[in-house]
């Protein structure tokens, strides 16, 4: 999530920072989230889900294997 604004029906304005800096002098001005946080965040999303998809195929062919040694029992 990136440092962004939200308004409050009480409390008007409110800064919800999203890196340490901002959290630290809360002045969205020293914001150093990623500009391409949405970007980011999908780049991660497929790359667990690839890495995902290698482990059941890993593991599909060594059930494969395993039930090749008890068939063979």
């Amino acid at each position: 999530m990136r440092c962004h604004y939200v308004v409050d029906p009480e409390l008007g304005r409110v800064l919800i920072p999203g890196c340490m800096q901002v959290a630290h002098s809360d002045d969205i001005d020293d914001c150093t989230c990623p500009k391409g946080w949405r970007n980011f965040e999908k780049e991660s999303y497929n790359k667990t889900v690839r890495e995902m998809a290698s482990e059941i195929e890993y593991w599909k062919k060594e059930v494969e294997r395993l039930n090749k040694i008890i068939e063979s029992i």
